[in-house]
């Protein structure tokens, strides 16, 4: 249908994926957290040289699409063009972060290891409980992903800037620490239960926080013309929830978002007319303002 329309493609092998995966990585299970942001600066480094390797040799004029991951990253590859881009996410929305901590996806984390890496600094652990109203895990999450700079996030560790106010807590309240009674075995297995929720707790928040930073859209440049972006979501998608999600219009004003009766799976595999459509009228758009007269 879209060779019909005179839109031809070229395909993007995703890092991780395919002739591109580790030989240690079974199926497409990324191996580490740091695995997906590597991924995604990788695609939008290598979709920025395709479109430069397209215009010079005459093509235009284009576009950027893909389904669910592939979508968001159309949309982040997009934010780094400095030119009107016919853009079309389909299956995806304003942040990934949803995806591994609240989607369907989220059960197959495994957080206990996660969990261990944070905890990793036992006195920054507990210091974080502590002072959960200044500085929550949230917010540790996003700022340790703006601070780990060109080497990726590696969870476990701490953003820099937060290193000495731990180190002033912490010895602020080591003789607090030093005064406390051992509690009996009973109340020692509760608190340890409790202290075991908690940490489950930061931890997600903790990984919501740097997923927030590195992915969602509102951290990225607004596209030179967001009204030809056209998003295509799932009513029923449980991959890629959005009800606790930054509407995409309060990001990128002007875009159209078009809506299917689906879920995610079922959206990917039978909808892809629907995607085609959203293509051909992006370009539509596209062409009619910028590639007339």
């Amino acid at each position: 249908p879209l060779l019909e329309a005179g839109i031809t493609s070229v395909l993007l092998e995703n890092p991780f994926y395919g002739s591109r995966k580790p030989k240690d990585q079974w199926r497409s299970g990324l191996l580490h957290v740091n695995d997906l942001f590597v991924m995604g600066s990788c695609l939008i480094l290598e979709a920025q040289v395709l479109l430069h390797w397209l215009k010079r040799n005459g093509f235009g004029p284009l576009g950027l699409t893909g389904i669910s991951m592939g979508g968001h990253m159309a949309s982040l590859a997009a934010t780094n063009w400095p030119e009107p881009v016919a853009l079309i996410p389909c299956m995806s929305w304003t942040s990934a972060s949803v995806v591994w901590t609240e989607g369907v996806l989220s059960r197959a984390i495994p957080w206990r290891v996660l969990e261990q890496e944070y905890s990793k600094k036992p006195i920054f652990e507990k210091e974080i409980s502590k002072f959960l109203k200044e500085v929550d895990s949230y917010t540790l999450g996003k700022e340790f992903a703006g601070h780990t700079g060109s080497n990726g996030p590696q969870v476990g560790f701490l953003p820099n800037s937060n290193i000495s106010f731990f180190i002033c807590i912490t010895l602020t309240f080591k003789s607090a620490y030093n005064s406390c009674k051992l509690p009996d075995a009973a109340l020692d297995k509760e608190n340890n239960s409790k202290d075991e929720k908690r940490r489950q707790r930061e931890t997600v928040r903790f990984m919501r926080g740097v997923m927030d930073q590195v992915t969602h859209l509102g951290n990225f440049s607004v596209p030179v013309d967001p009204t030809m972006a056209t998003f295509v979501i799932a009513k029923g998608d449980a991959y890629f929830p959005k009800s606790n999600l930054t509407p995409v219009k309060d990001i990128w004003p002007g875009c159209q978002i078009r809506e299917i009766n689906s879920g995610h799976v079922a959206g990917c595999l039978i909808h892809t007319s629907a995607f085609n459509r959203a293509i051909i009228d992006t370009f539509s758009r596209l062409i009619t303002k910028y590639h007339t007269g």
